[in-house]
């Protein structure tokens, strides 16, 4: 793929996140801030073990699976709506996304079908605009099984902070493109 010389900046960006069912719910968020910050992504994504004689280090090892974390913010505009999504609706299951289905499966810890036990998680996609600026298509970044949560703040406006963890339970949680 080409790659285009143009650093991305915000307007580049959009997020959608997406549910299970056989056709998606999905969402593209509103209003957000342009500032998606993914953390901890390593080659393996492992953590790592050194190990030390006595205090002097002679090796290291890759050890336990890493749970990465992103965040971003995007600007409060309804807790919840009965015929179109909120962000909230998505962290919370209501709304719209009442009867969403969990993209980590119940057999991993995810949600079951009745949606009364175990972990919500969703989708979450980032595509960077790339083919407008010589690319020969779009960059994304698909975390496929996050459990997301909010905080509120007021301001001007209100602001939502959403932080989620990628759960690493098939070896394409994490795609690039």
């Amino acid at each position: 793929m080409a790659l285009a010389a143009v650093p991305f900046v915000p307007s580049d960006g959009a997020l959608v996140f997406s549910d299970a069912t056989g056709t998606p719910l999905t969402f593209t968020v509103p209003y957000e801030d342009g500032n998606l910050s993914f953390g901890t992504i390593s080659h393996n994504q492992k953590a790592v073990q050194e190990f030390l004689h006595r205090g002097r280090w002679y090796g290291v090892r890759e050890t336990d699976d890493v749970t990465p974390e992103f965040t971003f913010t995007a600007h409060l505009i309804g807790f919840t709506d009965a015929s179109s999504a909120t962000l909230l609706d998505i962290v919370r299951r209501t709304g719209v996304w009442a009867a969403a289905v969990s993209t980590l499966p119940a057999s991993a810890g995810g949600m079951n079908a009745g949606g009364t036990k175990g972990v919500w998680c969703v989708q979450l996609k980032w595509t960077g605009e790339r083919s407008d600026f010589g690319g020969t298509a779009d960059s994304t970044v698909t975390a496929k099984y996050c459990r997301i949560t909010a905080e509120i703040a007021e301001g001007v406006p209100a602001k939502l902070t959403i932080t989620g963890q990628m759960f690493p339970y098939s070896t394409d949680y994490l795609a690039w493109t």
